[in-house]
């Protein structure tokens, strides 16, 4: 009957604190999710940006703001980041002097955004154009704001 006793003991304890691990770090790794996907942004908006200085570098002209695939197949990467290829990459500013990828999942994106601010300039804050030389902003739309990581090339 103890052993009973015990084990039913044993079972309401480890359903416990079950329950409060969950209510205690749940948070925490849904937020280290958010902080994954935003540093993965960062990474691939930073490689397209030195491509495109390699690019200018090379070429002795800007981009443009053609097809991010012509950079696959003028040899100047060997792939598109997998985000990238996701978000779509926008070459901005006419002169291709800037990368840009639209954050997706929709759903999240205004989390990653304010991560993304965060680890790049220690601010959460999302502005509504570009400023600095890298970091997040969004555009109001009729769907709802669409948020974007951006990095300049130069």
């Amino acid at each position: 009957m103890t052993n009973v006793l015990i084990g039913i003991a044993g079972i309401i304890l480890f359903i416990g604190l079950a329950i409060a691990g969950t209510l205690f770090l749940g948070s925490r790794f849904q937020d280290a999710t958010v902080n994954s996907k935003a540093s993965a942004y960062v990474q691939s908006v930073d490689q397209v940006s030195h491509v495109l200085s390699l690019y200018r570098a090379t070429e002795g002209r800007d981009f443009g703001t053609g097809d991010v695939d012509g950079l696959v197949t003028a040899g100047y990467m060997k792939s598109i980041p997998v985000i990238a290829k996701d978000s779509g990459v926008v070459l901005g500013n006419n002169d291709g002097s800037t990368a840009t990828l639209r954050i997706l999942p929709l759903d999240q994106a205004k989390r990653i955004c304010e991560a993304i601010n965060a680890q790049s300039r220690g601010d959460r804050t999302i502005p509504e154009a570009p400023s600095g030389s890298a970091g997040c902003y969004s555009q109001p739309g009729a769907s709802g704001a669409k948020y974007f990581v951006f990095a300049n090339t130069g």
